[in-house]
């Protein structure tokens, strides 16, 4: 005789072999677990948390996981994220779940000794503009010799810290430092269409 139960319109549904579990429910258990990881006996997510389903709350959790590694090489959409929340969310509006992360994103960027790596295809956009810069108005003049001699040996861009751009408003920005070949640096952040070096 099969398994189930009676729904509360009278209709009656399967259970399988599933322990009375739907399919529903197993859905919201695996969703968000990587792969690799299911059948390991990972904690799934708790259907009962109101939460559990939150595509925000899962993109927080693994933001900051992803802060946590030192070695993490950090995207263009990431840091645009990172960068809405910390501008977005200050106020009365903002809950404390919302203001913990924030925290953690204006704390964990500096505390990495080295800065974060980002992509190639963020490096070569970051480079080629640095490069324009040097020779456009307005941000041709804030370039001196040892700037234009590390844009011109160019290694690497890390994101070091955020800068508050605005003395007014909050509006963080990233703050980067620039390395050449032989290991010189400066650091900098872009706002309002200038490029402001500030070591």
């Amino acid at each position: 005789m099969a398994k189930g139960f009676t729904d509360d319109k009278g209709k009656f549904r399967p259970t399988g072999n599933n322990g009375g579990q739907s399919s529903r429910e197993k859905s919201i258990e695996t969703e968000g677990v990587p792969l690799e990881e299911l059948g390991k006996g990972t904690v799934a997510l708790n259907v009962d948390d109101p939460l559990a389903e939150s595509k925000t709350k899962r993109r927080k959790q693994a933001m900051i996981l992803k802060l946590d590694d030192t070695e993490a090489i950090i995207t263009k959409p990431e840091i645009e994220w990172m960068r809405k929340w910390l501008n977005n969310s200050f106020g009365s509006g903002t809950d404390v779940t919302d203001q913990e992360f924030i925290d953690v994103v204006r704390e964990k960027v500096p505390e990495n000794p080295e800065g974060f790596r980002i992509t190639p295809e963020q490096t070569t956009q970051g480079i080629e503009f640095l490069r324009k810069a040097t020779r456009r108005s307005p941000n041709k003049d804030r370039f001196g010799e040892r700037e234009r001699d590390i844009i011109e040996n160019f290694k690497e861009f890390r994101i070091i810290d955020w800068f508050d751009a605005n003395p007014n408003v909050t509006f963080f920005v990233p703050l980067w430092r620039v390395e050449s070949d032989d290991g010189d640096t400066f650091e900098y952040y872009f706002s309002g269409g200038e490029v402001n070096i500030t070591g």
